[in-house]
């Protein structure tokens, strides 16, 4: 069957169900059309999940066929939509090689891969950033 997806222009009226299970939240699509979607709030770490990995498929599929991958956005370096986390952690990977960065969210816990070998340098720039943001006001940071 020839798929034929609508144009997704963004999502937006979130709400949550009365029975406080569910996410409510709309698809609005290119032709002015939308679709309300009820998503598990169970299910809100795998759904983020897997749009960061169907991004990850598409960039890597883009590279390996020679094609330029998608543009970064245009707006300056520091022009982000924060996330509030509740908390971070470090887990063992699927093999001593990987190290995963557990960040706790709303409901959820996402982790993120990276080569164990990374892990002190990284503690090392936690550690920098971290003095640095708490200096006092009044020294030149």
């Amino acid at each position: 069957m020839a798929r034929a997806p609508k144009r997704l222009i963004q999502l937006a009226d979130a709400a949550i169900s009365a029975d406080r299970q569910w996410l409510w939240v709309r698809a609005e699509t290119e032709d002015d059309q939308s679709l309300d979607l009820s998503i598990p709030l169970d299910q809100l770490g795998n759904t983020v999940q897997f749009l960061v990995m169907a991004a990850e498929f598409v960039v890597s599929e883009a590279e390996e066929d020679g094609h330029t991958t998608p543009k970064e956005p245009e707006a300056p370096a520091h022009d982000w939509a924060p996330i509030p986390i509740r908390g971070i952690a470090f887990a063992a990977g699927g093999s001593p090689n990987e190290t995963l960065l557990v960040v706790k969210l709303a409901g959820f816990e996402l982790a993120f891969s990276m080569p164990s070998d990374e892990l002190s340098r990284l503690a090392e720039d936690i550690a920098r950033v971290a003095q640095t943001l708490s200096a006092d006001a009044g020294k030149r940071q």
